[in-house]
């Protein structure tokens, strides 16, 4: 239950060639309060560039270590066109 967590976040994001690439880093823990050993930390990325004015490339990616449950882990892409 959200009553019964703690968590905080931080994050760094930084821009190159004229802001058409950045990437962003996060890291951010959930401390379970009730006593249940739920807690968790998770890392992720997203990186970003554009090529021309139109397109866009994009990836994230996360790692989750969770406690009395397996790790998680993602990771997606996309091409944006925008018109």
């Amino acid at each position: 239950a959200a009553n019964e967590v703690a968590g905080a976040a931080i994050g760094y994001q930084a821009f190159w060639d004229a802001h058409s690439k950045n990437l962003t880093l996060e890291m951010a823990g959930r401390y379970d309060t009730s006593n249940k050993s739920n807690s968790d930390i998770g890392i992720g990325f997203q990186y970003q560039q554009w090529f021309g004015r139109r397109i866009q490339w994009q990836v994230d990616g996360f790692y989750a270590f969770q406690e009395n449950r397996d790790n998680g882990f993602g990771l997606r892409t996309e091409i944006l066109y925008q018109f």
